[in-house]
């Protein structure tokens, strides 16, 4: 029980009226008396439960309400342009996920899930209440959403996030109200609904993102740097216990920690197609002034996870030393067996029987943050002209500086056999404006030894399988979603899209005997997305992504001749086409079913499709990569290309 006096303080300010004021007219207009107002309220609170004793657990959940949202408003008050940890009001996100109180490792693990899917959900909220009140206001309705509301971009946002969604299908959480609705009526005020209500959730759906401006867009910014500090706390967290069950030779639990860690990394991957779905103009030219002094280099996460996964350089010490949130970072520098750099050095010298598995669990876990790296640096690029800085002191260029170096696997890196040069021509020109802008990822393994062949397979497998046994209607919604991407092509050629039936297939029966079909499957079913699988020794470089013309035809998997109609998209060697996209392999190029006889090359292939977000297609690649990793050793070439119109 909250006790009267608590009660009767709290009462005179609605924490509810300040939410839907900041909300509408942006937390960095609040007027300065209403905000003092509000700190010397929760002063007097904080006081009183400073000298309470015996506090009871719901009173010592609103205290840490109380605190948590005093230190970013009394920040404010003193200094009104605000630093990333106030300007993201971290401490709401820190206390739910457990920074504060270290529950256990599987905890920590179910919180950030459930974390994100409580921030994936209000965002989704936010989103479609807007366009609705967008819909309204034209039929004369006085409800506006905030300013320079990008109507197109918010639908395609809609979708990319419904997508985003569905990956954490499977995740229990609240379905909590949105602030327009009501405080229920069993709670005296607002303060004890939001500090306790579905265990401190709605508290942060609602109070973590408070933006400073009425720009719309600024939502979907402070959305993506809560996604991403969740994804670094769950990182950290496996990490963690990935090189203190290695130390107690417990391999199995290390394996399952680096994958809890990779499966945060991807997710971050994906989130950030979301964040593509901002104008240009809506940051540089809208909220971007109203998040001060704020950059997310300024996360203590961040550079705590830098630190760990792969080290950083002098410079990038110095640099920390320069921010008070993060200067007792400049000089950490952790021994060898709290790091993935240590961990990854003692399996590679170690004999164990887990030792191959590990290799590419880090390597995978490696190439997501990479690619998170990645995308960040492009969307520096895009948002930020030339000259000019982001949010903090920082730019492109200091991005540019580290995004990539130092590197986890730049060992590894270097036992890789140099390319002989480009495997794939860049040009892949389209005949047909409904192939525009598919990304198409090559990925070659060469000396693949057929018993590690034969072990990846089963290790995909089992994963798969035990994906299988969990999917529901709903879990596998985010496939479902993945599927229809590609419908409108394979429509057009009057054909249902193949992983559909093959799904229901693989629940029903399981996944095919045949080991090449197994892998295949396994790869698409584990990622969503169309591919291909050839006998790499068996082509003539370089390769070309084109359209096809009449006349044309391959030999199918099955001996049979099958016709290539005008506009479908091909693969091409030196030779003829060896695969098409709605039709599948040929027979020249398939990978034989062969007892432990090794590969001088295999070649992957993963199809895009139109509009599918950047974001998933760089999980299937990296997950592609690790497969290919597994089998070799060494990390396998990857060539890109886009569709492109021909003639334009």
């Amino acid at each position: 029980m909250i006790s009267k006096p608590i009660i009767e303080l709290l009462s005179t300010v609605s924490l509810s009226d300040y939410i839907r004021v900041c909300r509408e007219t942006g937390r960095g207009k609040v007027d300065r008396s209403a905000r003092m107002e509000l700190v010397t309220t929760l002063e007097r609170v904080s006081s009183a439960y400073a000298t309470a004793a015996n506090l009871s657990h719901e009173e010592e959940r609103l205290s840490s309400l109380v605190s948590d949202i005093l230190s970013s408003e009394r920040a404010l008050l003193d200094h009104p342009i605000p630093r990333y940890p106030i300007y993201t009001n971290l401490a709401i996100l820190n206390r739910f996920i457990g920074v504060y109180s270290h529950p256990s490792i599987q905890d920590t693990w179910a919180r950030c899930r459930k974390a994100l899917a409580v921030l994936c959900d209000d965002w989704l909220s936010f989103e479609r209440h807007a366009l609705e009140c967008f819909e309204r206001a034209k039929t004369g309705a006085t409800e506006t959403p905030g300013r320079n509301f990008p109507e197109n971009a918010v639908r395609k946002r809609i979708e990319a996030l419904e997508l985003l969604c569905s990956f954490l299908a499977s995740v229990d959480r609240p379905t909590i109200a949105s602030i327009h609705n009501g405080v229920p009526a069993k709670h005296p005020i607002d303060w004890i609904y939001y500090a306790l209500e579905h265990d401190g959730a709605v508290g942060l759906a609602h109070l973590s993102a408070l933006p400073q401006s009425d720009f719309h867009d600024e939502y979907l910014f402070l959305r993506t740097l809560h996604l991403t500090e969740v994804c670094f706390w769950a990182i950290i967290t496996g990490i963690r216990a990935a090189t203190q069950t290695y130390a107690r030779d417990e391999l199995g639990v290390t394996l399952l920690a680096l994958k809890e860690c990779k499966f945060f990394a991807e997710f971050i991957v994906r989130a950030l197609s979301v964040f593509h779905t901002m104008p240009y103009e809506s940051f540089f030219d809208g909220f971007r002034v109203a998040t001060g002094d704020s950059s997310a280099v300024q996360s203590e996460k961040f550079q705590h996870l830098e630190i760990i996964s792969r080290g950083i350089s002098e410079e990038k010490r110095s640099a920390l030393r320069t921010k008070k949130e993060l200067s007792w970072l400049a000089d950490w520098r952790p021994g060898p067996e709290a790091t993935l750099q240590g961990l990854l050095s003692s399996v590679e010298r170690s004999s164990v029987g887990l030792a191959s598995s590990l290799r590419a669990e880090l390597f995978g876990l490696d190439r997501s943050l990479q690619s998170w790296r990645n995308l960040h640096l492009g969307i520096a690029r895009r948002y930020l002209p030339e000259g000019t800085v982001g949010t903090g002191e920082e730019g492109v260029t200091y991005l540019e500086k580290h995004f990539q170096n130092p590197g986890l696997f730049t060992q590894v890196d270097a036992k890789k056999a140099p390319p002989t040069g480009r495997a794939v021509s860049e040009n892949a020109f389209v005949t047909s404006v409904d192939l525009l802008g598919i990304r198409i990822g090559f990925i070659i393994a060469r000396d693949v030894p057929g018993t590690a062949f034969a072990e990846a397979i089963e290790s995909l497998a089992d994963q798969t399988k035990d994906r299988l046994k969990d999917l529901s209607r709903d879990a596998n919604y985010a496939l479902s979603k993945l599927f229809s991407y590609y419908d409108p092509i394979f429509a057009r050629h009057g054909k249902p899209f193949p992983l559909k039936k093959q799904l229901k297939e693989a629940m029903k029966n399981g996944l095919p005997e045949r080991p090449v079909s197994r892998l295949l499957l396994s790869l698409e079913l584990s990622t969503g997305l169309l591919m291909g699988l050839h006998d790499g020794s068996g082509l003539r470089y370089p390769l070309r992504v084109t359209t096809a013309s009449e006349g044309q035809h391959f030999e199918s998997m099955n001996g049979k001749t099958v016709a290539l109609k005008s506009e479908e998209l091909i693969l091409a060697d030196e030779v003829r086409a060896f695969a098409s996209y709605v039709q599948g392999s040929d027979r020249r190029t398939s990978v034989a079913e062969t007892n432990g006889n090794n590969f001088k090359e295999l070649l992957f292939v993963v199809f895009g499709a139109p509009k599918l977000p950047e974001g998933d297609f760089e999980a299937a690649l990296d997950f592609v990569q690790t497969a290919a990793f597994s089998m070799t050793g060494r990390k396998p070439d990857v060539q890109l290309v886009t569709t492109k119109l021909a003639h334009a």
